[in-house]
């Protein structure tokens, strides 16, 4: 009985934390990947 109150518990923290590392990690990933091609277009050769 006593893992079971331990266990719920936990469960529903690693519920609640995956999705949330997860957005984080999309937003990360967004935010660096748009700077990278910001940083790429500004320092690109002009072509001539």
């Amino acid at each position: 009985m006593s893992l079971l109150l331990l266990g719920v518990p936990a469960v529903l923290l690693v519920g609640w934390a995956v999705p949330m590392l997860g957005i984080t990690l999309v937003a990360f990933l967004a935010i660096d990947g748009l700077r990278g091609a910001l940083r790429r277009r500004r320092t690109a050769p002009t072509g001539g």
